[in-house]
């Protein structure tokens, strides 16, 4: 293949020598280092402007070498993209810089560092989207290394006009939970959480909800006040920027002390209720998540206000909200799980069919932590609502179901494990694996039963 690319005029290799790139992981591995060779001496003889998207998709190959041929052929492929154009040398530097992850340990740094230079001879709108790919490596590097590196991309992110800033600030907010030693990531949070405040209001969403998402990563004390400072920036953006970073503030409250967790779900959950009624789901979906991690006294109103938030939703909105509660049932005290089960899966059955899999997968799951009383009852209408799906929509709910047919009393679980294998038999073939899977257990253990 490679011999017959060379036979094509030197304008029509570089989209072959980019599909022949994207194979060389499927080659046995004793052959991928000569290959990649042959294609790189290839690539070095197509005219500098027709280079670049080939060496990007050599570039993403580099993980398929042997390990101790990848830095050799790292630095042989930055030496090629620095003889490029400079406004051709993006692409393919953001694609190594994809590829730190898999070098060996020892060689990771220095090759950050030479990146990282190469980036700096670019054309400062073509920094973005390297420093972006630099900046996701942070968390493979030697510990020891991190936070100068960390340091070293947040400077070089300073340099780009600001409206370039936003997507490599993101990558880098989302690594403090990778910094050593701990009081290090205090600063680096600050630091970027200053950085955001310069941007654009339009370019803050991004960047706002990777700082959300790391209030965990912080120490305890430092905690509160970080969130507080997030959740003001927030609300100075346009409310159709706000889902994001009200998801991931949303997704911390089990980082705080009990004492304060109520105060901030409710203040993120009142900042919901501003948004558009369109952009709530995700941000719902996050907080509802985080039922568990309250106070036992308080959970069951704040899940009854979840609940009554989500059916403000637009119908096709609810479906990953009503799943995050779900799975939350079990979190709820005892007398009050039957009823919020009913509930959710009337709140369900008012879904669009085809939107229906996941929440009923959530509650498929969670039969276990039903009072045992009410299992048998509650498998049967979970049952009868999957059957309501489209075919092609049941195997994962039929999946978890099935695989609560032990926590279900003994005398109910033959008679359930007949029904389940009725459903799975109206699946389409290909559809039925993962559900028999998971119904295998009960089967065996019933099967013991006989034997006994």
């Amino acid at each position: 293949m490679l011999q017959r690319i060379g036979e094509l005029s030197v304008s029509l290799r570089g989209e072959a020598l980019e599909a022949l790139c994207d194979r060389i992981w499927s080659l046995p591995q004793a052959a991928r280092t000569a290959q990649f060779d042959s294609v790189f001496g290839t690539i070095g003889q197509l005219h500098p402007e027709h280079r670049s998207a080939p060496l990007a998709a050599l570039g993403r190959q580099i993980h398929a070498l042997p390990q101790a041929a990848q830095a050799a052929r790292l630095d042989s492929m930055l030496d090629a993209i620095g003889q490029l154009p400079a406004q051709h040398r993006s692409a393919p530097l953001a694609a190594l810089g994809s590829q730190i992850h898999a070098l060996p340990q020892a060689a990771q740094a220095a090759r950050l560092d030479s990146m990282l230079g190469a980036i700096g001879q670019l054309p400062a709108q073509h920094h973005s989207d390297q420093l972006a790919a630099l900046g996701r490596q942070i968390d493979v590097l030697p510990q020891a290394t991190r936070t100068a590196r960390f340091d070293s991309v947040f400077g070089a992110i300073g340099q780009l006009p600001a409206q370039h800033r936003s997507v490599p600030l993101a990558a880098l907010g989302r690594q403090i939970d990778v910094l050593l030693p701990q009081a290090a990531r205090t600063a680096r949070f600050d630091s970027v959480f200053g950085a955001v405040g310069q941007l654009p209001a339009q370019h803050r969403s991004v960047p706002l909800a990777a700082l959300g998402s790391q209030m965990h990563a912080l120490p305890q004390a430092a905690r509160r006040a970080r969130f507080d400072s997030v959740f003001g920036a927030i609300g100075q953006l346009h409310p159709e920027h706000r889902s994001a970073p009200l998801a991931a503030l949303g997704s911390q409250i089990h980082a705080f002390p009990q004492a304060g967790q109520t105060v901030q779900f409710d203040s993120v959950l009142d900042a919901i209720g501003q948004l558009p009624p369109e952009y709530r789901s995700a941000p719902l979906a996050a907080l509802g998540s985080q039922i568990h991690a309250l106070p036992q006294a308080a959970r069951r109103a704040r899940f009854d206000s979840v609940f009554g938030a989500v059916g403000q939703l637009p119908a096709e909105h609810r479906s990953a909200p009503l799943a995050a509660l779900g799975r939350q049932i079990r979190a709820l005290p005892q007398a009050a799980q039957t009823a919020q089960f009913d509930s959710v899966l009337g709140a369900i059955g008012q879904l669009p069919a085809e939107r229906r899999s996941g929440p009923l997968e959530a509650l498929g799951g969670c039969i276990w932590a039903l009072p045992q009383a009410v299992r048998t009852a509650q498998f049967d209408s979970v049952l009868g609502a999957i059957g309501q799906l489209p075919a092609e929509c049941r195997s994962a709910p039929l999946a978890a179901l099935g695989g609560e047919i032990e926590a279900l009393p003994e005398a109910a679980r033959k008679a359930r494990l007949d029904s389940m294998l009725g459903a799975i038999g109206e699946l389409p073939t290909q559809h039925r694996r993962v559900p028999l899977a998971a119904i295998r257990p009960a089967q065996v253990q019933i099967a013991r039963w006989r034997i006994g």
